[in-house]
Order: C-alpha cells, then sequence, then structure tokens
C-alpha cells in the first residue's frame, strides 16, 4: 500500500467516524431500543415522519426564498441559515416527544438530557452539512477560514436550540414526577418488562408452576437491581472525579464492537443474550475503572 492509497483510507475512515447522518441514526436507534411492541413501531413512525416533515420544509423553503450564495460581507444570517434552524427544531421536537415516553427506571431525566444535548449537537453539524453549497465561494475550501465560518454557524444554531435543550430537561423531570405518583396511587400495577414478560410466557408454555414463575421474575428484579446499582455507583465514582460517564462510553469500553447505550441497556434489563461474556465484560469496566486512569481524567468529558 502506497502513501497516497494510505492517506485516502484514512480520509474515508474520519468522514465515516464523523458523518452526522450515522451519528443521527445510532442516537435513534439507542432511543428505539428502549421500547417493544407497538410502541416501537409507534416510535420509530414517528422519527421518520417528524425527519420527513423537516426535509419538506427545508426544501419547500429553498424553492420559494430562492437561495443564493452566503455574502460574508452581509450582515445577519442568510434566510437558508433559519431555514437550517428550523429544520434542526423540528426534528428535535420530535426526539424529545419520543424521548419523553421513554422515561424509566432504566431511562432516567439525567440520560434524557445528556441524549438531547447529543441529538443537538448532531443536528447542528447536519445543518452545516445541508448549508454547504451555499457557502460564499470567496473564500477557499481548503482555507482554515472556510472551517472558522462553518464553526460560527453551528455555534449560532447551537445557542438556538440551547433553549430546547432546557425545556426537554424540565419535562424530564415532570413525567418523572408523574411515574412517581401513578406508583404511589397504584401500587397494585406492574408494568413487566419484555424479559419478564417472556420469561412468565415460557413457563406458562411448558407448565411450570406459579410458584416458580413468581421466583423466576423476582429474581430477575434482583439482578436488575443489582446491576443498575453497579452502574450508577461507577459513573458516581467518575463524577466525584470531574469525569461525565455515558452508557455509551461504558459500553465502547467493554467491546470496541459496541458504539452505541443500548449494549448497556440490555445487559441493565438483563436480556439473556447479556448474560456470560457480555457481562464479564461490562463488569469488567467497572473493576478496573478505565475512565478514571486516564491521563485527561480530570477534565469533565463532553
Amino acid at each position: 500500500m502506497d502513501l497516497r492509497t494510505a492517506k485516502r483510507g484514512d480520509r474515508t475512515r474520519k468522514a465515516k467516524s464523523t458523518d452526522p447522518i450515522r451519528a443521527m441514526r445510532e442516537l435513534e436507534e439507542s432511543l428505539l431500543a428502549l421500547f417493544t411492541g407497538p410502541a416501537l413501531v409507534e416510535a420509530k413512525n414517528e422519527l421518520r415522519s417528524g425527519e420527513i416533515a423537516a426535509e419538506a420544509d427545508f426544501l419547500e423553503k429553498r424553492e420559494r426564498q430562492k437561495w443564493k450564495r452566503q455574502d460574508l460581507l452581509s450582515g445577519g444570517p442568510p434566510p437558508q441559515d433559519w431555514a437550517a434552524c428550523q429544520y434542526a427544531r423540528t426534528r428535535f421536537e420530535v426526539i424529545s416527544r419520543v424521548a419523553l415516553r421513554a422515561i424509566s427506571d432504566q431511562f432516567k431525566p439525567d440520560d434524557l438530557v445528556l441524549l438531547g444535548d447529543r441529538a443537538v449537537k448532531i443536528l447542528c453539524n447536519i445543518c452545516v452539512a445541508k448549508l454547504r453549497s451555499y457557502e460564499d465561494l470567496l473564500i477557499d475550501e481548503e482555507h482554515p477560514m472556510r472551517e472558522h465560518f462553518r464553526n460560527a454557524t453551528r455555534w449560532w444554531l447551537y445557542d438556538n436550540l440551547r433553549k430546547s435543550t432546557s425545556e426537554l430537561e424540565a419535562s424530564a423531570w415532570q413525567r418523572c414526577r408523574e411515574l412517581d405518583a401513578e406508583k404511589a396511587l397504584r401500587p397494585e400495577i406492574r408494568q413487566p418488562c419484555s424479559v419478564d414478560a417472556l420469561a412468565v410466557e415460557h413457563h406458562r408454555r411448558v407448565g411450570s408452576p406459579s410458584s416458580d414463575v413468581s421466583d423466576l421474575v423476582n429474581d430477575i428484579d434482583k439482578r436488575k437491581t443489582e446491576r443498575k446499582k453497579l452502574r450508577d455507583d461507577y459513573k458516581g465514582e467518575c463524577k466525584s472525579a470531574g469525569v461525565r460517564v455515558t452508557d455509551e462510553e461504558i459500553a465502547r469500553a467493554a467491546n470496541q464492537r459496541w458504539t452505541s447505550r443500548t449494549n448497556v441497556q440490555k445487559w441493565l434489563s438483563c436480556d439473556p443474550k447479556y448474560d456470560g461474556a457480555p457481562d464479564r465484560l461490562i463488569r469488567q469496566v467497572f473493576r478496573n475503572k478505565p475512565h478514571l486512569t486516564k491521563p485527561n481524567a480530570t477534565a469533565p468529558q463532553t
């Protein structure tokens, strides 16, 4: 392999790792992993409909307003920047609605806030990519000023969307309080997770006594509690050291092939596929504490 081929391969790998479209797909997949059955179908359809509506509105404004390339000497953002901002806001509102329905013991308001902030940053990158066709041609593509103006646009978009993340956090805690109130009023109603339901159905089919079914569900509950405590204790220890660690980062530390928080969420829900080797890999992260042993572990991760 010659030097030119190697450089081209590096650029390809870097493009894949920084592709905002791919990053948004991974975020949506991690969100959809929190749903099952009809709720999963509804959430998936809502996300797709929101994306289609945002794209249609963006294209309609482009045709109606007849956008031209940006003139850097003119004051204020051009109309296409405002259209991109509305595109991001529309998609973020849909993601927020779906995420609020996922609030549970496994997906708390703090987790939702992290997901929301990540979604805003990805949407800003998507918008910057959509606006490249309208950048001023007076600046060469390779000139540092080109990236400077892209960063300025990115931060302008982020500043306009930042209020939405604050509103999402307030809605998340409100939803959490509503769920707690429902549990207090109706403690006899218990919504089983997918693993509970599968286990109960299996034992019914094979004719196991009802006492065995109850023992199995109780055992799953104990394992969920133990795993969640391990995860929360580790996050708390990292936070005390000034390091913010997410489920996605725990998953990546456990297995290089894991690229989203879905793997840790399935482990927390006691998915049978995450017993054995996956269970040992995740527990090894909590024992070895890789996020605390890094040289730069004193600064919060973003």
